[in-house]
């Protein structure tokens, strides 16, 4: 005898059939962090569909470069994050080819001694099944002189694609401020996984770097000084982190597609029935009077009809 939402399934000609399990609502998840493969022949079995996530790398923050005096404040923008694409897709449409995974790599912050943008983040893309683009890099500030170098502008969010069910861009990396002696570098922008690294906000005298991106293909601060001439280099913006891919694979092994019958005492769901001598009347509107058969559990000798569902798929 079976159990209950388990279905009877055949091992080819010459095996018994074994009890295995029904359910079709399972699900494995794969997460990328970096290149890779997937292919659904070795990485999961019986897939129905699958849900592809895919973000691009975050940009970098702008740098705050060396100061020249004691007397000059700026900060660099944070960049953007990279856009995020999500996709259904069934088991025939990825078929049994091996899809190149391709994680998109967060731009590296400005840095050196003179004004230097962050650096975009790269693409990330699933095979040829979907792609998000990557985030803008923060601009960064020439300070020196007296130079008060706010309102350095935030690297534009990766754009959404056109591959996707379900297209998100990246927020923008936010603009530097630089107010009197209190300069802050632009927050990195947030991706569909959060938020992005903290902008610099340096003491007096102080140089600081922009944070890196924090979540998941969010963007990198951007640097700030506050007559930091004592310092000699720029201070580096922060680093976009780096995108990823997540594919959700729902599963389905199989379920009952029930008929609905009269039984006699005692059938339980799993046992295997077969046609009793009595039957049931009943008047159908097109038909007339009508009669159908009462099952029982099956004897040697008798005829099968089939096995007791509790959960049936669908009952007809």
């Amino acid at each position: 005898e079976g159990s209950s939402g388990n279905c009877l399934k055949s091992q080819g000609a010459g095996a018994a059939a074994q009890w295995t399990s029904c359910t079709a609502d399972s699900f494995d998840i794969n997460v990328f962090t970096s290149d890779g493969t997937w292919d659904q022949d070795t990485d999961v079995a019986n897939l129905a569909y699958a849900q592809i996530i895919v973000t691009g790398g975050g940009g970098g923050g702008g740098n705050a470069a060396a100061c020249s005096d004691t007397a000059c404040e700026g900060a660099g923008g944070g960049g953007g994050a990279g856009g995020t694409t999500i996709e259904m897709v069934t088991s025939a449409t990825l078929g049994t080819s091996t899809h190149t995974i391709t994680v998109g790599v967060g731009g590296p912050g400005g840095s050196g001694g003179t004004a230097s943008n962050g650096t975009a983040g790269e693409a990330s893309s699933f095979g040829t099944v979907t792609t998000a683009n990557g985030g803008g890099g923060g601009t960064g500030v020439d300070i020196g002189g007296g130079v008060n170098g706010g309102g350095q502008a935030g690297g534009a969010g990766g754009a959404a694609t056109a591959t996707g069910y379900i297209g998100i861009a990246g927020a923008n990396g936010q603009e530097s401020q630089s107010v009197g002696e209190n300069p802050e570098g632009g927050d990195g922008g947030g991706s569909y996984w959060g938020g992005g690294g903290h902008g610099a906000a340096p003491n007096t005298n102080e140089s600081q770097a922009g944070n890196p991106g924090l979540a998941k293909g969010a963007g990198g601060g951007g640097a700030a000084q506050e007559d930091a001439s004592a310092v000699g280099t720029g201070a580096s913006g922060g680093t976009g982190a780096n995108g990823i891919i997540v594919i959700l694979s729902y599963t389905a092994s199989g379920g009952d597609l029930a008929e609905w019958y009269e039984t006699k005492g005692g059938v339980e769901p799993g046992d295997v029935v077969a046609i009793s001598e009595d039957f049931l009347e009943y008047e159908s509107f097109a038909l007339g009077l009508q009669k159908t058969s009462i099952l029982e559990k099956a004897k040697r000798g008798k005829s099968i009809v089939g096995v007791v569902s509790s959960m049936p798929y669908e009952v007809i």
